[in-house]
C-alpha cells in the first residue's frame, strides 16, 4: 500500500479476495492510495510483516496473542472461507464421491493405496471407482490452506493427529510438493489418480470437482457458499465480546450442525499496532474500513468467500481504533 510516488508494497495472500472489493477500486480511482499485493502463501505473509517488509501481511493461520504482542501486530480478520478436496478419477461423476474424515486421512497418509478400495467402495455404493494408484499432493510452501486442512484432520483422525498433527507446511509419507492453489490445480488436473485440497473459492471458480465429506453429524456435505456459512452462522461469535483485545481466533472446523461444511476457517490482515508515517497508517485504516463497508456487501459473493457477520465486523473496527495507536487519531 502505498501514497503516490512512495514504493512501498502491500501484501496478501488473498490475490482473489482483494480483487474482489469494488470500494478498493475506488479508492484506487480517488488516488488516496495504492495497492500492490501478492500472492505468496501465509507463511511468507507473516514472514514480510514481520519483517516490516510490507506495510500489512496476511493469513489463514491466526496468530496466537503471544506472538502478537511480542510481534507488535493487530489481528483482524476479513473474511470467510473453506478448504475442499479434489481428484482426478476418470469416469466418477462429478461432485458424487464422498468421504468420511478417517478415509480422507487414510488416503493422504499412504493407507489406502487405490482408488478401488473396500473402504471407498462402502461409501460410494453404485460407483464404479477406477482401480488407479492414489497420489496424494502437499503444498511445499508454508500455508494457511494446509494448516486449516491439517487442524480438521488432526480433529477427526487419530491416526493423523498421531502421525502429522496441525501444520502450515506438510511433509506426507508419499506427497508430492506443488506450489500454491494453481499448482495443486494444475498438478491434479493433469494426473490421473491424484488428491489434493485447495481452497473451495479457487476450486469454484476453476470448475474443478470437488468431493463432499462426512461431517460430525453423519450427514454427507457438499461445499458451497450456503454449508459454509452455515458453519459461520454456527459459529460462537459471543465469545469475542469477552475479550478485551480480541485476536478474533473462532473455532469453524468441524463445527455448526448438519449442514455445515467441516473444513472452514477466516482470513486475517495483520498490521504494525504503531506505524512511523501515519499517511500510510491512515491508508490502512481506509483499506480496511472499505474491507468492511456496504454491510459486508463489499466482499461479492460471486467471489464465494463469506462476508464477516456484522457483530463481528463492528467489533475489528472498534479493536483498530482502540489498539491502532494511530488510528486513535485518525478514525473519528
Amino acid at each position: 500500500m502505498r501514497h503516490p510516488g512512495k514504493p512501498q508494497r502491500g501484501l496478501t495472500r488473498r490475490q482473489a479476495l482483494m480483487a474482489a472489493i469494488p470500494a478498493i477500486g475506488g479508492l484506487r480511482q480517488e488516488g488516496s492510495f495504492a495497492l500492490d499485493y501478492a500472492s505468496v502463501g501465509s507463511g511468507e505473509g507473516v514472514r514480510r510483516i514481520i519483517e516490516r517488509q510490507v506495510d500489512f501481511g496476511a493469513t489463514d493461520r491466526p496468530l496466537a496473542r503471544r506472538e502478537l504482542e511480542d510481534r507488535g501486530l493487530l489481528q483482524l480478520p476479513t473474511a470467510i472461507g473453506g478448504v475442499v478436496v479434489i481428484a482426478n478419477l476418470p469416469g466418477v461423476p462429478v461432485g458424487r464421491l464422498r468421504l468420511s474424515a478417517a478415509v480422507l486421512a487414510d488416503l493422504f497418509l499412504g493407507r489406502i493405496a487405490s482408488w478401488n478400495d473396500a473402504r471407498l467402495r462402502a461409501l460410494n455404493p453404485g460407483i464404479a471407482l477406477p482401480a488407479l494408484a492414489v497420489s496424494p499432493l502437499q503444498r511445499e510452501e508454508s500455508s494457511g490452506t494446509s494448516y486449516l486442512f491439517s487442524h480438521y484432520l488432526d480433529r477427526t483422525s487419530p491416526a493423523w493427529k498421531s502421525s502429522i498433527g496441525v501444520k502450515s507446511q506438510l511433509v506426507l509419507p508419499r506427497g508430492q510438493s506443488v506450489r500454491g492453489n494453481g499448482g495443486m490445480a494444475r498438478a491434479v488436473s493433469e494426473r490421473p489418480g491424484a488428491l489434493g485440497y485447495l481452497e473451495y473459492s479457487y476450486a469454484q471458480d476453476n470448475g474443478l470437482p470437488m468431493m463432499n465429506l462426512l461431517n460430525r453429524f453423519g450427514e454427507f456435505v457438499r461445499p458451497s457458499p450456503d454449508s459454509i456459512s452455515a458453519a459461520v452462522v454456527a459459529a460462537d461469535w459471543e465469545l469475542l465480546y469477552l475479550d478485551p483485545k480480541p485476536t478474533f481466533e473462532i473455532d469453524t472446523v468441524d463445527a455448526g450442525g448438519p449442514r455445515c461444511w467441516p473444513i472452514v476457517g477466516m482470513t486475517y490482515v495483520l498490521a504494525p499496532t504503531r506505524w512511523a508515517d501515519a499517511g500510510r497508517a491512515a491508508a490502512f485504516v481506509q483499506f480496511v474500513e472499505a474491507l468492511y463497508a456496504e454491510g459486508g456487501a463489499a466482499i461479492k459473493t460471486g467471489e464465494n468467500y463469506v462476508p464477516l457477520p456484522r457483530r463481528a465486523r463492528n467489533l475489528a473496527r472498534v479493536t483498530m481504533r482502540v489498539h491502532l495507536d494511530p488510528a486513535r487519531r485518525i478514525v473519528r
